[in-house]
């Protein structure tokens, strides 16, 4: 079995993981159908269960009451969240959202209600990344380069599986992130829209060609 992953046509949310009764191995027509890796899906010649290279630096941070903080890409600022009980001495691989908020928002702001909510905050177990350099403004689809360098920065900071980085954005945010996982698919794990289309950012019609040339194997 050679499972496919791909960017969805519907939905909210993309995601990567097969049922946990597929997972588990399933018989059915072509017999029992056992994914390659736990998660069902593989990413080029990459494992999903190989998280990468961990940190590769100690980066210096001082959380706010509500545990974010802020640091510096050497592009721009981003605002970050670690998970309940990360462990800066000892770390393990975690899952990474990347945030990016809509027109007249703010990186805090966006990371606050949207990325890690108060509700979400006793238990969250990803790394939340919200983006900064347009806070009050919208985003260019040509500020993909900071995205990248916001998350090159976060990995060598923290620990940071390799393939599972998601995207998040609200409406400029969510083109700059529909924008960034077609291109781009093999290096991202999903992407979160909301108040956005994909045939805003690519032309309506488009969407299908884009959809089909972001699917991989």
């Amino acid at each position: 079995m050679n499972p496919t992953r791909t960017l969805a046509r519907i939905g909210f949310c993309v995601c990567a993981a097969l049922s946990p009764a597929v997972s588990q191995g399933v018989e059915g027509e072509l017999g029992v159908l056992q994914p390659l890796f736990f998660d069902g899906f593989e990413s080029g010649n990459v494992s999903v269960w190989n998280p990468g290279p961990g940190p590769t630096e100690s980066c210096a941070f001082t959380p706010d009451s509500n545990g974010f903080f802020t640091l510096n890409s050497g592009v721009t600022d981003y605002v970050v969240r670690l998970p309940v009980g990360y462990d800066v001495g000892s770390p393990t691989p975690r899952r990474l959202l990347v945030a990016l908020h809509g027109c007249g928002d703010t990186a805090l702001n966006f990371a606050g209600w949207a990325a890690a909510p108060w509700v979400l905050r006793p238990t969250l177990d990803y790394i939340v990344l919200s983006l900064g350099g347009r806070d009050g403004q919208c985003w260019s689809l040509s500020d993909a380069a900071w995205v990248y360098a916001a998350i090159a920065d976060l990995r060598s900071c923290f620990y940071v599986h390799q393939k599972e980085i998601v995207l998040a954005g609200f409406s400029s945010g969510g083109g700059l992130a529909y924008k960034m996982a077609t291109a781009d698919a093999a290096t991202f794990a999903g992407v979160l829209i909301e108040n956005s289309s994909l045939s805003s950012v690519v032309g309506a019609g488009n969407v299908d060609a884009v959809l089909s040339a972001a699917a991989w194997k």
